[in-house]
């Protein structure tokens, strides 16, 4: 049983695009840094002087902003790599470059300088990815950001009325529900339920034993649930 869960967990990484690994997040990272140097550009001395330097201190305040809330909310244990903080920092920088040197300037450097936020944006969550691994290839994260319900994904109210009809079916179902927060006082994610079968059947809820599946990360819960269904 274990070793169908393990492997089952594992399958959907041994394809695929790395983001963890290889050369597409370097290559990423020294994009967004070549279109925000062409971003920022030489201008006038008054823009070197002034808005130039007032865009390095709005990014570093948003990196330190952002690296006092992650160490306050507590979430996570191990440091974040200064990657993360210079990304989000260079993002700030960005946005303050795309706002403040708006005027002035033709339309080509306008569209350059607006590349340059979400370039910086992707290069912060690249650096985020690296450090927590949510997503391990492209194409996971790319089915995360547009996959609907799982197989076999249904409402508490659905599976109910199932249930008082007879209808038992053939692989079970799986119930998002939401955990209350009364004992640990911590928001909890939705999690999923596998109502097997035999759960549907009788007249009476039958008593049936539980299995905890506890994600280390939460991209985990949806990887592994519909590949490894508990029987």
């Amino acid at each position: 049983m274990t070793t169908l869960l393990s492997e089952a967990a594992q399958a959907p990484y041994r394809h695929g695009l790395s983001l963890l690994h290889g050369w597409l997040p370097l290559a990423i990272q020294a994009v967004a840094a070549v279109v925000l140097v062409v971003a920022v550009g030489w201008r006038s001395r008054r823009w070197r002087v002034i808005w130039l330097p007032v865009a390095v201190v709005i990014g570093l305040l948003l990196a330190a902003w952002a690296h006092w809330y992650v160490d306050s909310q507590g979430l996570a244990g191990d440091p974040a790599p200064s990657s993360l903080w210079v990304w989000v920092g260079l993002t700030g920088v960005a946005l303050t470059v795309a706002a403040l040197g708006w005027r002035g300037i033709r339309w080509r450097r306008r569209a350059v300088s607006l590349l340059a936020v979400p370039l910086c944006l992707l290069s912060a969550g690249v650096a985020l990815n690296l450090w927590v691994g949510y997503f391990p290839t492209v194409q996971i994260a790319w089915n995360e950001l547009t996959a609907g319900p799982l197989p076999d994904e249904t409402d508490m109210a659905t599976v109910t009325a199932m249930r008082r009809d007879g209808t038992v079916p053939t692989h079970g179902a799986l119930v998002p529900v939401t955990i209350p927060s009364d004992a640990s006082h911590f928001k909890h994610r939705t999690e999923l339920v596998y109502l097997p079968p035999a759960w549907f059947g009788g007249k009476t809820t039958p008593k049936l034993p539980v299995v905890m599946m506890i994600a280390i990360i939460p991209i985990i819960v949806k990887l592994t649930a519909p590949d490894a269904p508990i029987p």
